[in-house]
Order: structure tokens, then C-alpha cells, then sequence
């Protein structure tokens, strides 16, 4: 649909610059992942586990099946 929620998405466009080869002053796979909550979650988590909790403290993350 024209106009939809679908076509404004934010990671769409970071996709369609990605794949177009746009230079970027951040890279691209990074602005997506603050585009997508739970990838951005993932690469914190895993500098945590690089870091240690004391070095990289994170908040713990719950999930809620509805």
C-alpha cells in the first residue's frame, strides 16, 4: 500500500542504501542495528561478553510472550 507504515520504514531505506553502495560517515550495518532494537541488543550483549560485566555493564533484557 502507497504511503503504508511499511514503506516509511527506516530499514528499509538503510537497506536500499547499503545495496546502492552510498558512502556513509557511520557504516550502515550499524545505523540498522539502532534501527532494529533486538540486533542492537545482540552487539551489546557480545561486547559485554568480550568486556566482562564489570567493564561493559548491561542491563539485563526480559522477554514477554504474548
Amino acid at each position: 500500500a502507497p504511503g503504508g507504515a511499511a514503506e516509511s520504514s527506516p530499514r528499509r531505506l538503510l537497506a536500499a542504501l547499503q545495496m546502492g553502495g552510498v558512502p556513509c560517515s557511520d557504516p550502515l550495518p550499524a545505523l540498522y542495528g539502532f534501527a532494529h532494537p533486538p540486533c542492537l541488543f545482540a552487539h551489546l550483549a557480545k561486547l559485554q561478553r568480550e568486556l566482562g560485566p564489570e567493564g561493559f555493564p548491561l542491563l539485563p533484557l526480559r522477554f514477554c510472550n504474548r
